[in-house]
């Protein structure tokens, strides 16, 4: 028995011996795709599978706002024309979308909390770029039901955390390591803000600055391919378009530098006031309802900020027209169905005018608070669309008033510069707000102006020691002077 045992397991060791030397090939080339998923070639290839993904998903997120405004506005007609009572029905609308979200988030993505550039950022420096694949899903049902039903947020917050969640589902899904996966993450996050906004460099920058906060060589290449590739998708699908429409030719004087300088310095301190009203705001609305319900909270938040809308429907957040009446500077537009457009009906041209600049200086001041109790009661979106709204609104009213003073100015100049001026301030990225704005309006002849007035903005935020939105202002600043903060040594 002894000797059939040896002879048994003799046979089975020359045919293992055997099947080695027959299948070593086989394994050296698993070994070898092994090492080379995380060589720079590699991390290349993967950027621009992630860059077209992403575009494709873009077209997806758009779609998925296109049916959710289309939906909740049918039933806002509906209901209108059962009830007959037009304005007091629009609360209902976001706080319906309020209800959806609140049902997703308690039931079907408990737990998931990627949701916009912080809790990106937040998972990028604790989390090594570990994100959920479900957020993708979460970040496109979020925002239709939220900005689709009239929530005060801007789908860049939402967009971000569908662009990270892919990087980093696919570098985990390879195997990739925690440095490389959080290279694809911010790759991801580039291409979907590209995508989104049709601003290839403003994405890249924007990333580079407040997602990755690095500038080096083997971030920069993948992030580029992938923003790159992103918007050559996107455009397939949605065109070329500029998403704010500028006068193709702006007369930029001399002079004129010494007014944006002006703006850029109110711009700052528009700035603080929708950091410091977005803060309190959002501070108030969870002390107010700690008590209830989870469930309950966006449906509050909406209902909110759809009181807020019944007044000003140039809060929305589902279209650009208003930043686009601002700078068309078509006046009489700002303040159609709102609380201003009554007087407009009984007065003439010139008095009319005067509501228009009401109707944006209103919107000045409740945006932010929209902005916050959209975000704060679980709604998606984020502040960076929201502060572009208001900064256009900003240099709307500058434009209008200097016009008395010097009457060869361009009112359109001064609304996209102050769009970008507020934009750099709340997030302490003037070079990036600048690219982002010159791309979204394809006038060249804006670039210098805007990036001129992004940096006295930026430099009021930082001289009165504001903590912008900018993540990397949170906890975790080098050096507070920096106009730029970068992460602390040994974070991540």
């Amino acid at each position: 028995m002894k000797k059939l045992y040896n002879r048994i397991y003799s046979f089975f060791s020359l045919l293992i011996s055997k099947a080695k030397e027959k299948t070593s090939p086989v394994f050296e080339s698993f070994e070898r795709i092994d090492q080379y998923k995380s060589s720079d070639y590699s991390i290349i290839v993967i950027s621009a599978i992630i860059g077209i993904v992403i575009g494709f998903f873009v077209y997806i997120f758009h779609l998925t706002m296109e049916f959710a405004e289309s939906f909740f506005t049918a039933i806002r007609v509906s209901a209108s024309s059962y009830l007959g009572w037009y304005l007091l029905i629009i609360p209902f609308i976001p706080a319906l979308g309020g209800l959806f979200i609140g049902i997703m988030r308690k039931w079907v993505f408990k737990g998931i909390n990627v949701d916009d550039l912080n809790t990106v950022v937040h998972s990028l420096i604790h989390n090594h770029g570990k994100i959920d694949w479900r957020n993708a899903l979460k970040s496109i049902l979020f925002a239709g039901a939220s900005i689709g039903s009239g929530g005060g947020g801007g789908r860049e917050g939402p967009t971000i955390a569908l662009g990270a969640s892919i990087g980093s589902s696919l570098a985990q899904l390879i195997g990739l390591k925690r440095e490389n996966r959080r290279v694809l993450c911010g790759a991801g996050a580039a291409a979907a803000i590209s995508g989104i906004f049709n601003a290839p460099l403003g994405g890249i920058v924007f990333a580079l600055e407040a997602v990755i906060g690095d500038v080096g060589l083997k971030s920069f290449v993948p992030i580029v391919i992938s923003s790159v590739l992103s918007t050559a998708v996107s455009r397939i699908f949605l065109g070329d378009s500029a998403l704010l429409i500028a006068p193709t030719m702006i007369e930029v004087r001399f002079f004129d530098y010494l007014y944006l300088a002006g703006l850029g310095i109110l711009s700052g301190f528009v700035a603080i006031y929708f950091i410091k009203t977005f803060n309190a705001t959002s501070k108030s609305f969870k002390k107010r309802t700690a008590k209830y319900p989870e469930l309950l909270k966006p449906v509050i938040g909406g209902f909110s900020v759809g009181i807020l809308l019944m007044f000003l429907p140039t809060l929305l957040e589902t279209t650009y027209n208003p930043i686009n009446y601002a700078i068309g500077w078509k006046v009489n537009q700002l303040s159609e169905n709102s609380i201003f457009s009554f007087f407009t009906r009984v007065l003439t041209i010139e008095n009319a005018a005067l509501f228009g600049v009401l109707a944006a200086f209103s919107t000045i001041l409740l945006k932010p608070i929209s902005a916050a109790l959209t975000i704060s009661s679980g709604g998606a979106g984020g502040a960076f669309a929201p502060s572009i709204k208001v900064g256009a609104m900003a240099g709307f009213c500058f434009g209008y008033l200097l016009r008395f003073v010097s009457p060869g100015a361009s009112p359109e100049l001064f609304a996209i510069v102050g769009a970008g001026g507020v934009l750099a301030g709340t997030y302490q990225l003037p070079l990036s707000a600048g690219i982002i704005c010159f791309e979204i309006t394809k006038n060249h002849e804006l670039l210098l102006p805007l990036i001129y007035s992004s940096v006295f903005s930026s430099f009021i935020v930082q001289k009165m020691k504001q903590r912008t939105f900018n993540p990397f202002q949170k906890e975790t600043v080098v050096d507070e002077e920096r106009l730029l903060p970068v992460l602390k040594n040994g974070e991540g």
